[in-house]
C-alpha cells in the first residue's frame, strides 16, 4: 500500500480502520475505474458492506485519494494522487488511462477546483 495514501487519510485527521484500509486494498488491486458495486463485490469476503464503500468512497474523494469518473453513464472511481482521464471503447467497454495536464490553481476566486472529461471511442481491436 503506498504510504501516501495512509498519509494523507491520517493527515487529515481521519483514522486508518480496517475497512478504510481494505477498501483501498480493492481499488489499487484493480487498477481501471470501478463502480462502488465492483469494488463492492471485490470487498464483499472481507466483510464490507456497501454502505461502507460509498461512506469510504465519498470520503477518499474528498480528501483527495480517489477520484470520480463518468463513463458510460456510470459512476466511476479510481485511486491515484493525480487527476487523470480515461477513453472507453464503446463496442467493448475496455478502459485506458490519459494523463490531465490542466492547470487550474492559477484561477483567482476559487479553490478545490473539479472536472470531468468522458472520453469514447472505438478501440484498435474493435475497429480491425
Amino acid at each position: 500500500m503506498p504510504m501516501d495514501f495512509v498519509d494523507n487519510i491520517k493527515r487529515n485527521d481521519y483514522k486508518l480502520t480496517q475497512p478504510r484500509l481494505k477498501i483501498l486494498r480493492c481499488l489499487q488491486n484493480n487498477q481501471k475505474p470501478q463502480t462502488p458495486q465492483e469494488i463492492h463485490l471485490s470487498c464483499r469476503k472481507q466483510g464490507i458492506d456497501l454502505v461502507t464503500v460509498y461512506r469510504t468512497l465519498e470520503l477518499f474523494q474528498r480528501i483527495g485519494i480517489v477520484h470520480r469518473e463518468e463513463i458510460f453513464r456510470e459512476t466511476r472511481y479510481y485511486l491515484d494522487q493525480n487527476e487523470h482521464h480515461h477513453i472507453a471503447c464503446r463496442k467493448c467497454l475496455t478502459i485506458k488511462c490519459i494523463p490531465c495536464k490542466m492547470e487550474f490553481s492559477k484561477i483567482k476566486g476559487f479553490s478545490n477546483i473539479q472536472h470531468f472529461l468522458t472520453l469514447t471511442g472505438i478501440c484498435k481491436q474493435c475497429s480491425s
